[in-house]
């Protein structure tokens, strides 16, 4: 695999120095070892059920990857969400997709003045003035 050619190479050799970049050398060695199969051999695990890791890889990269997916599909909904209440239109949520303005649109809601919170102004100051 490519990956594996590339960590092993000498550029990548002072990732080993860094712990956390060690570990996830392994994940990355053991992940490749483990879809190539049995002619691998065995070097993570015992050679009984190596013909089944392959799919079991599989199967543990599908669940992360639905996982992800489910986790962004409920995140941009919660800003699409938010941004409604606000007073704004709810597809502004889905700018929380784009690299940039998921660091921008938050401070917009944070710090700019809410369309909900003009109209309420507004309407109190329309009653202040019938009143008097």
């Amino acid at each position: 695999l490519k990956i594996k050619r590339l960590l092993k190479s000498s550029r990548f050799e002072n990732i080993a120095y860094n712990p956390l970049m060690k570990k996830i050398k392994l994940i990355v060695f053991f992940i490749a070892d483990t879809l190539k199969g049995a002619d691998m051999g065995c070097t993570y695990s015992s050679c009984q059920g190596i013909e089944a890791t392959p799919f079991i890889a599989l199967f543990v990269v599908l669940l992360v990857l639905v996982f992800g997916l489910v986790m962004t599909a409920v995140t941009i909904l919660i800003y699409c969400r938010i941004f409604s209440k606000a007073g704004y239109h709810w597809a502004l949520g889905l700018l929380m997709l784009v690299p940039i303005a998921n660091i921008i649109m938050p401070f917009v809601l944070a710090f700019g003045d809410w369309p909900a919170l003009k109209e309420l102004r507004s309407l109190r100051q329309q009653q202040n003035d019938s009143s008097v």
